[in-house]
């Protein structure tokens, strides 16, 4: 279950631009996302991890706050869609034992970026052969009228 990391996240990044208030007014997203993969193709059941690349396009310091668990960055909503255009089935979450996880905050200045590495079959089933394709959002503030900055589309492969 996501719960609690999303709660995590929304109570730590209360103000993801610091000293901005009229987020939502803007016309420009505070900051790009850009994802790849170390390969477009890889084997069922191999674990398949996304390389996220955000850079604070503002002319402001940026929080940026971040929530991994399993390997996995709660800070960003994964959609993996099949070679249809329809959402990948969600992995089932297991027995409620312990969780691992940690929490990082820093702050990135104006046309400062920053790197990180999400797994992504964590919570999707793309254990099936056929090509999907990945996108990643990230919410702009903990305030949902400001809206999410998506991040570019990457098809991998899955093969037997």
């Amino acid at each position: 279950m996501r719960v609690l990391p999303v709660m995590l996240l929304l109570v730590g990044s209360s103000g993801v631009l610091s000293g901005q208030s009229d987020v939502g007014k803007q016309t420009k997203s505070p900051f790009s996302i850009t994802i790849s993969t170390e390969s477009p193709v890889v084997k069922s059941g191999s674990e398949l991890s996304i390389k996220i690349h955000l850079t604070n396009t503002s002319s402001q310091d940026m929080v940026v706050s971040g929530a991994y668990f399993e390997g996995t960055d709660a800070s960003y909503q994964v959609a993996v869609r099949d070679s249809k255009g329809n959402l990948a089935k969600r992995e089932q979450s297991g027995p409620g034992g312990p969780v691992s996880g940690h929490w990082q905050r820093h702050t990135l200045k104006a046309g400062e970026s920053t790197d990180s590495v999400t797994k992504v079959n964590g919570e999707y089933d793309i254990s099936r052969p056929g090509q999907y394709v990945i996108q990643l959002s990230r919410p702009i503030s903990a305030n949902p009228d400001d809206g999410v900055v998506k991040s570019n589309k990457i098809t991998v492969t899955v093969t037997p």
